[in-house]
């Protein structure tokens, strides 16, 4: 108490270091009214981060290394 939430334009870093630091693994997502707009879990949270690394790596290979590698 209080609830703590998100608003749809946070930053998904600092979501992610909110869940750590407080222990959660979901975190509602309000909107400035104070309506419950959804909810972030923490696999939400590492399906994206797992899809940026993918990316990151896909970007650094060289165009034919990449034909290799499925996404």
């Amino acid at each position: 108490s209080p609830i703590q939430a998100i608003t749809p334009d946070t930053n998904v870093y600092y979501a992610h270091s909110l869940m750590q630091k407080e222990g959660f693994k979901k975190l509602p997502v309000m909107d400035r009214a104070g309506n419950l707009m959804g909810i972030v879990t923490q696999t939400d949270i590492n399906n994206y981060f797992t899809q940026k690394r993918k990316e990151f790596v896909m970007n650094a290979l060289n165009k034919s290394a990449r034909s290799q590698y499925p996404i």
